[in-house]
């Protein structure tokens, strides 16, 4: 957990620098939190493609072919209701 937290403040501090400059090329006020919290919602469900796709490339067919669907399907449903919930702050956990 303690990689993907440093890659995803890596690629959150890289993306700044160019969210700032297009937003000044489009006249628009540029607001670092929302882009923080934008970034931090969306880049579970992108690593979950990653992965996927890494395994989907890697593993044999015969492998593939064992895992449920059903298992792929609600990790992803899971972290796309995580990164929403981090987005809108509905329920948070103390």
């Amino acid at each position: 957990m303690k990689y993907i937290k440093k890659l995803t403040d890596l690629l959150i501090k890289l993306s700044i620098q160019n969210a700032k400059a297009k937003a000044k090329r489009r006249g628009v006020k540029f607001n670092k939190k929302n882009f923080i919290k934008r970034q931090e919602s969306a880049l579970p469900v992108m690593y979950w493609y990653g992965l996927m796709w890494l395994c989907a490339v890697t593993l044999p067919e015969n492998v593939l072919r064992t895992i449920p669907s059903e298992i792929p399907v609600g990790m992803f449903f899971l972290l796309a209701i995580w990164g929403i919930n981090n987005y809108f702050g509905w329920v948070k956990v103390k």
